[in-house]
């Protein structure tokens, strides 16, 4: 993105230079440099900015019907689910879980299938 794009989509979005480092996690003076073209911004300020002025994901087919609603801070899915971003943290667990318990299950009834059928003791 070049400087002049950046600082447009910024002034737009953010009414300081406070806000912008406090939503970038920077130091104002880092934000202010950015603007000035003292230093380029981070690539990844810049894929933040484009997301907050949109208020959808990054323009690529694996986001394609994903948004993001800041003022509830979740994330929302293209069939309707939302997620607040903390809970990606959590999803390899439930997979792990998950896969864990399915295993568990798969063992449990091929050890009771290998005992004479009756609805008293099966599992």
């Amino acid at each position: 993105m070049l400087i002049h794009s950046f600082r447009h989509f910024y002034w737009q979005n953010f009414n300081s230079l406070d806000e912008g480092a406090a939503y970038f996690h920077v130091k104002p003076i880092t934000v202010k440099r950015w603007l000035d073209g003292t230093i380029p911004p981070n690539a990844m300020a810049e894929k933040l900015l484009i997301i907050r002025a949109r208020g959808y994901l990054p323009n690529d087919l694996n986001w394609q019907g994903f948004k993001v609603n800041e003022q509830r801070s979740v994330i929302i899915t293209p069939e309707g689910r939302e997620f607040a971003p903390r809970e990606l943290e959590a999803f390899p667990l439930w997979r792990d879980q998950y896969y864990a318990l399915k295993a568990r299950l798969r063992r449990r009834c091929s050890w009771s299938d290998s005992f004479p059928s009756s609805n008293a003791y099966r599992l």
